[in-house]
């Protein structure tokens, strides 16, 4: 029996080396292992159902919980009821890359996701993104449960990424006499007709924690995810956006500059810049999440720097701390979009978990989580330009 088992571990090892062809590229599969004891047994994320795995399957898993045991599945871990699976000491000798690609795909409709013999292992819902490990002629290579699958190039899109939509003002167009030709301030309907067309399209809205958690890989998010974001803190947002927003069920992260916030809410004047007060922040926060902006920063010195990058390090220090005492605050829009390594590492030191800018770009899950990019909305954004982001 000794002979036997040291006979077969021979041939296991030797099979390892020939299957991977480049052991410093690839890894096997290593860990305990759950069985899928029924058809079409769900595989969920925040109990939404993501897709379905073929009964008799071995996939690894990761972790095990009270009712559930958690597999890798995209970019994180997806879950499966413990009801509906055994542990096994079998192992599916399979060969898997290290890491992924830069590259995502994204699925249009319910995918069949096949084995080396064109099996369905997996069936993943519409409009879920995975990591490319590699490519065919006709198919990319991905993981689930640490199980290399296959999926024909035909049925799934490259995936662009998360984006972060930027506004600023908002004016209805018949009180707009000041801003007509001010890139960042559109039309009330402007803004109606846009949050319509995502609604329509089945979009949800996600916060800044969702995204810094995506990019760090402890979050999986569907294809149909969107970050609105405003900066500034103006007065407009809370009487045009924040109506809208709230009608659909939507969230969104408001940057605000806080030696700007009164201490009591103003009349509108539309014919000027007013900001957000303490008692409208409050009022507004089952929509916005409030987060930084500077406290008293925010100014464009001669030739178009920011003030934010000719001060001192502890002058920067000062005032990201005066911001967090006003407002409490993790995440930070740089003013006018410019930033440099001091700027980064000052937001690290006093604890701000990521920060955006206004280079235009989608975030995926390789951004750097301090110099995420957003799609600027401005007057010139017609519907079909607004909807080509999202296509």
């Amino acid at each position: 029996m000794q002979k036997q088992f040291v006979i077969l571990l021979a041939a296991v090892s030797l099979w390892m080396v020939f299957s991977t062809g480049a052991s410093s590229e690839t890894q096997v599969s290593t860990g305990k292992y759950i069985q899928i004891m029924k058809p079409n047994t769900k595989v969920y994320e925040n109990g939404q159902t993501i897709g379905y795995l073929r009964e008799g399957e071995i996939f690894q898993y990761q972790w095990e919980e009270q009712q559930q045991y958690a597999i890798q599945y995209e970019n994180y871990v997806a879950y499966v009821n413990r009801s509906n699976v055994r542990v096994t000491t079998t192992v599916p000798l399979e060969v898997v890359p290290k890491s992924a690609s830069t590259q995502d795909i994204r699925t249009r409709k319910a995918t069949n996701l096949l084995d080396k013999y064109g099996r369905t292992i997996v069936t993943a819902s519409a409009d879920r993104r995975f990591p490319v490990y590699g490519t065919t002629d006709t198919q990319y290579k991905v993981l689930v449960g640490n199980r290399v699958l296959y999926v024909d190039k035909t049925a799934v899109q490259v995936d662009k990424g998360i984006p972060i939509l930027m506004y600023h003002h908002i004016l209805r167009d018949a009180e707009n006499t000041n801003y007509r030709n001010v890139s960042t301030t559109i039309s009330d309907r402007q803004f109606i007709s846009q949050m319509d067309y995502l609604k329509s399209r089945g979009y949800e809205t996600i916060s800044m924690a969702d995204l810094e958690q995506y990019v760090k890989g402890t979050r999986l998010l569907s294809a149909k995810t969107v970050a609105i974001t405003f900066d500034d803190g103006l007065k407009s947002n809370v009487l045009y956006a924040y109506p809208k927003l709230k009608e659909l069920g939507y969230r969104a992260t408001m940057f605000h500059i806080t030696s700007r916030m009164l201490d009591t809410p103003q009349m509108f004047d539309p014919a000027r810049l007013q900001f957000i007060s303490k008692p409208e922040v409050d009022a507004t926060r089952d929509v916005f999440d409030y987060h930084g902006h500077t406290h008293a920063k925010h100014n464009i010195l001669e030739g178009n720097i920011s003030e934010l990058l000719v001060i001192s390090h502890m002058e920067l220090k000062d005032d990201f701390y005066q911001a967090q005492q006003l407002l409490p605050q993790q995440y930070f829009a740089y003013p006018f979009g410019q930033y440099d390594s001091v700027t980064i590492q000052v937001l690290q030191e006093m604890g701000y978990k990521a920060a955006v800018t206004s280079k235009t770009g989608y975030v995926s899950r390789n951004s750097n989580v301090y110099e995420l990019p957003r799609i600027g909305i401005r007057p010139t954004t017609t519907i079909t330009k607004f909807a080509s982001y999202f296509q």
